[in-house]
């Protein structure tokens, strides 16, 4: 769970680099995978985990119609995901 976590924040880092898109389609890919292993295997899965994923999907979502701030948008994301862990 750590290491794929890792690796969106790794992915974002690119993400602001770079600023190619393609990049936003894995680091969705990669939150939904996160979350449906969540969903499926932690019997602690509650409804704020639905929300924080729904919540994830439509910054990135966002993002690539209405081309927001990344910073922002990036600071957000991560800021569920490390509560997500806790």
């Amino acid at each position: 769970y750590e290491n794929k976590i890792s690796s969106i924040l790794h992915l974002i880092d690119n993400f602001k680099k770079e600023k190619r898109f393609e990049c936003l389609t894995f680091i969705t890919s990669m939150v939904q995978k996160v979350y449906n292993n969540l969903l499926l295997n932690e019997k602690k899965a509650s409804s704020t985990s639905i929300y924080n994923y729904k919540q994830i999907l439509k910054i990135i979502n966002e993002m690539k119609i209405y081309n927001l701030d990344e910073k922002n948008s990036f600071l957000l994301i991560k800021n569920i995901l490390a509560n997500e862990t806790r």
